[in-house]
């Protein structure tokens, strides 16, 4: 069978994605970025390693 090896059409993935993309809400980023000073406070306490997020 011969096809394009890279079409998108066949790229399940990349439309699982776009799907779950598409039902964010603008809070949930809200959320996630608010969290970002916290994030970076265990990353340094962890050295690198392991935490919570």
């Amino acid at each position: 069978m011969e096809w394009l090896s890279r079409s998108p059409d066949l790229n399940l993935i990349g439309n699982y994605l776009l799907e779950k993309w598409n039902k964010l809400d603008l809070d949930d980023f809200r959320k996630y970025v608010e969290s970002m000073p916290d994030r970076c406070r265990a990353v340094i306490a962890a050295n690198g390693g392991h935490n919570k997020w």
